[in-house]
């Protein structure tokens, strides 16, 4: 799988990512700084950066494509 819908604890959000911005037990994602073009970082499965910011989250599913 490539991506997977999470909800984000805190701020109660749900969001698509890729499955490489989870931490290996999937409790913590990983999230592009700023103003990021989010669709393009999704699109290339971009590496997280020691720049982005982890979050507490609960993996909702996973899928193969957006």
């Amino acid at each position: 799988m490539k991506y997977a819908i999470v909800e984000f604890i805190q701020s109660q959000t749900v969001e698509v990512v890729a499955v490489n911005w989870l931490t290996p037990e999937e409790y913590q994602c990983h999230w592009p700084p700023g103003k990021s073009n989010l669709s393009v970082l999704l699109k290339a499965l971009a590496k997280p950066t020691e720049k982005w910011t982890s979050y507490t989250v609960r993996v909702l599913g996973k899928a193969g494509t957006r």
